[in-house]
């Protein structure tokens, strides 16, 4: 740290700092400025200026891009990376690029300011009960110099917005918690050809599944015939060589990624090509994995040759997960798994071990990290129970922090309020694996439930060790196997009493009560199905 006296941005209520920044700013950083001023206003109730330079007999709290300054960056400063350094009457938060500007301000919040992002709150709303905010009128910064940036580029989850959250602020609570885009490079569009149907239905029939019934399914493609490669090589010309728009139902090309996700069914085609590459051994997981392998490497094959500078991103799913046998790729090949059990499900030793075999079978046959399309929707959706598995997310991503370049996180309908113990944790360790899950669960217990973190530290520490503790005959999924082992009716019936405790706790404190109603929900549904399995 510098040698200086510490930095006041505001003393006793009223702004000892002015935020300096330019007048314009991308949207992502734009949003982080707001946040930087709108935090700081809420704590203390100091409004700080936003301004172009210093303001005379104030301090400056400037953010910038400047990737070169040595004196910020002593070391070469990396995609998406940030530096926090103090001086007389000045803090810099300093990003390497644009992203790493906006996180400098996040975590300048966090670390030095104190706050925190646990779930998402209301739009239009000044009542904030998923942030903590330690609230003081006077807001000093020791000298502190300190720069991060992280250690997975691919952080990002879904949904972000729209109908399916409601009026839940989502899209503000994933930028500040650093998940609002990513900087890989190489990026997928899901399920993309989207409509090729509409230019090919009547000129190449062919290159359309064919059903058992000796008809066309327009909805997924032929992976087996030759003429599906060619039209797919095609494509990437015309793509390539557009110098506008591309209908939407034709585009496989992003940037410099080639996508092959086939439609969101599984693959089944019967022509006589795709048969002779099916695996009838191979599970619910690996049935067509030959089927789309070969055309991967053949397309990649011929996509090296003709544009050297492209990557063929492939999202192995549903029946063609598992990695192939017998098929070699060249090196421009960039694999996207989707860990169809669910992450919560790695829990049982049987299923991580079969998930980390596909990822270091993918690595094998590509000689690149991997990405991960990982669900938490799964098995979330076949059950109530308010499982929470923090544990599990940390093991997987040390175990994997030399094999992945992160994870697309794949939510359904807002999952925080069930789910937000784990979310967080996901999203923090994505910026790097060594991030301590249990310091956090414990930070926000003690945050966010005052009076009541007692019961409640006992009842998320039961929600926790019930899942990632318990082991299930087969590794099988089913209520019998939840509401007898993970979670026996006396152990509900234990953690019903610690919630109703928390509340009585809570009663002269509204801000943890509204907090309490939030986690609510999910929880009494959880002890809803408990006595109903236990019902018979």
């Amino acid at each position: 740290a510098p040698e200086h006296a510490p930095v006041t941005l505001v003393r006793d209520g009223a702004p000892a700092a002015v935020i300096v920044a330019d007048a314009k700013q991308p949207p992502l950083l734009r949003a982080a400025l707001r946040d930087l001023q709108m935090h700081i206003e809420k704590i203390t109730g100091a409004r700080l200026a936003i301004a172009a330079a210093p303001a005379g007999g104030l301090a400056a709290l400037v953010v910038a891009v400047s990737p070169g300054d040595k004196d910020l960056f002593p070391a070469p400063a990396r995609p998406e990376g940030f530096a926090v350094k103090t001086g007389p009457e000045r803090v810099t938060l300093a990003g390497a690029d644009e992203l790493g500007a906006a996180w400098a301000v996040y975590d300048f919040l966090e670390r030095a300011v104190g706050v925190r992002w646990y779930w998402p709150d209301e739009r239009n709303t000044n009542e904030w009960i998923g942030t903590y905010l330690p609230k003081s009128d006077t807001l000093t910064v020791a000298p502190a110099h300190w720069t991060d940036a992280p250690f997975f580029r691919k952080r990002s989850i879904y949904p972000s917005g729209g109908s399916r959250i409601g009026t839940a602020d989502v899209g503000s609570l994933h930028r500040r918690l650093r998940a609002a885009q990513d900087s890989w490079p190489v990026q997928l569009i899901v399920h993309a050809p989207h409509g090729w149907s509409k230019f090919y239905q009547e000129t190449r029939p062919e290159i359309f599944q064919l059903r058992g019934d000796g008809q066309r399914d327009f909805s997924m493609l032929c992976y087996g015939n030759p003429a599906t490669l060619k039209t797919y090589l095609e494509q990437i010309a015309a793509q390539v060589a557009a110098t506008g728009p591309v209908d939407r139902a034709a585009v496989i090309l992003k940037d410099k990624a080639v996508t092959v996700s086939p439609a969101d069914i599984p693959v089944a085609c019967t022509c006589a090509d795709c048969r002779a590459l099916w695996n009838p051994a191979g599970g619910p997981y690996g049935t067509a994995s030959k089927v789309l392998g070969t055309f991967v490497s053949r397309l990649a094959t011929a996509v090296k040759a003709r544009w050297p500078d492209l990557t063929v991103v492939f999202l192995p799913y549903k029946n063609y997960t598992y990695a192939p046998e017998g098929v070699t790729f060249p090196d421009n090949v960039e694999i996207q798994i989707c860990g169809m059990p669910g992450l919560a499900m790695y829990k049982e030793p049987a299923v991580n071990a079969a998930e980390q075999a596909n990822i270091d079978a993918w690595m094998r046959l590509t000689g690149r990290r991997i990405q991960n399309w990982h669900y938490s929707c799964w098995p979330e959706d076949r059950t109530r129970a308010a499982y929470l598995f923090p544990g599990v997310i940390s093991a997987h991503y040390r175990a994997n922090r030399d094999k992945t370049v992160g994870s697309f996180i794949n939510g359904d309908h807002n999952h925080w309020p069930r789910q937000h113990v784990s979310l967080y944790v996901w999203l923090k360790t994505l910026w790097h694996p060594d991030f301590d899950a249990a310091a956090a669960v414990e930070g926000f217990v003690t945050r966010m439930y005052g009076p009541a973190a007692a019961p409640m530290r006992k009842l998320i520490a039961m929600q926790i060790k019930g899942w990632e503790e318990s082991r299930w005959p087969d590794a099988a999924f089913a209520p019998k196997t939840i509401y007898e082992i993970s979670y026996p009716r006396a152990d509900v019936q234990r953690m019903e009493a610690l919630l109703a405790k928390a509340f009585a706790a809570a009663k002269a404190d509204s801000l943890v009560t509204r907090r309490l109603e939030y986690v609510a929900g999910p929880l009494r549904a959880f002890f809803q199905q408990s006595a109903e399995h236990a019902d018979g």
